[in-house]
């Protein structure tokens, strides 16, 4: 206690714990018991890790201590590497007790501060897209009434707005799956399914997703989302293709956290444009395991599928990143 002034001495303890969920449904209701609002409680209920977050809040734990208090909440993370906080510029919810790096990676509300709100925030975004035309996202000029037609460029401006937050969104996942999977080091079904974006690759391949691979798949994944801000060109390689897939399911989530009244078949007519062919698709069907090699054996003229060709070019015309190409 300072005797002049009579006010407590201002301090700060950082104390790293590590712990293995073993009751998420325990550990659920007792961060709904510490939540102070509604928020809090939704937060909670959405994700084991985000429970974990408002579960061990460090005021409430310094409430019970006797001869202190909590002043401010404040969000920090550790490196699993080094067992250091992160720098504060690295800090993304501020508002809240504890935010979790490496081995759990960082797992964001899903209010993003600077999120795109209304369907026209999404059409201010759809300027910034320069790649792809208003037709090459469902836009029909040849639609009787100048109102349909109205609709139709509207709905193909909403679509471009989506793919550029999407773009956003999931670059940011990717990096934190890069650090979950480097924390994790030879991964597991299980690992690959605690990712945003690569545990939308097909899954009898989940062993071979390690940070390396995720590292490479983001080069591509970057690549795509230029051509889309900037001159459109079809998917280089197989991992191009899957990457614009996941995009699409980040989009279509997006779509749908957003309430964007879009065409149901909005994804198909997207997927026409920038798709040559469906071919990725068939490695997500579990039924034809094997199907890569035997398409190789036959010589088809099909790119191969195999995950260990997933970014070689399909041809001399085609451009993939040189990190992609280093394994």
């Amino acid at each position: 206690m300072n005797e002049e002034s009579g006010q407590g001495q201002a301090v700060s303890l950082r104390v790293t714990i590590e712990v293995n969920i073993i009751d998420a449904d325990a550990l659920r209701d007792s961060a709904i018991s510490r939540a102070s609002d509604t928020q809090e409680v939704e937060y909670a209920i959405s994700d084991p890790m985000n429970a974990l977050i408002i579960a061990s809040d460090p005021i409430q734990a310094a409430d019970v201590l006797a001869g202190v208090e909590g002043v401010e909440p404040r969000a920090f993370r550790v490196s699993a590497e080094t067992g250091n906080p992160a720098d504060d510029d690295d800090i993304h919810a501020a508002d809240t007790a504890i935010v979790i790096d490496g081995e759990f990676a960082d797992r964001r509300p899903a209010d993003v501060p600077d999120a795109p709100v209304t369907e026209q925030d999404f059409i201010d975004l759809s300027a910034q897209v320069e790649g792809l035309s208003p037709d090459m996202l469902g836009y029909n000029d040849e639609l009787e009434g100048q109102g349909e037609r109205r609709r139709s460029l509207r709905q193909a401006k909403l679509v471009a707005g989506l793919l550029w937050h999407a773009s956003v969104v999931m670059m940011d996942e990717l990096f934190s799956d890069i650090e979950l999977l480097r924390s994790r080091g030879t991964p597991t079904a299980a690992d690959v399914d605690e990712t945003f974006v690569i545990s939308g690759l097909p899954p009898r391949f989940a062993h071979r997703y390690t940070a390396l691979f995720a590292q490479r798949f983001l080069t591509v994944a970057v690549d795509l989302t230029t051509r889309i801000a900037g001159r459109w060109q079809p998917p280089s390689c197989v991992a191009q293709e899957l990457a614009l897939r996941c995009l699409l399911n980040e989009a279509q989530v997006l779509a749908e956290e957003a309430g964007l009244e879009l065409d149901e078949d909005w994804r198909a007519t997207v997927e026409d444009f920038l798709l040559e062919d469906t071919d990725a698709e068939l490695l997500y069907n579990e039924a034809l395991d094997g199907f890569d090699d035997y398409l190789d054996s036959i010589g088809t003229g099909v790119a191969s599928m195999k995950f260990e060709n997933w970014f070689e070019p399909f041809n001399n015309a085609r451009h993939v990143p040189p990190y992609a190409l280093s394994d």
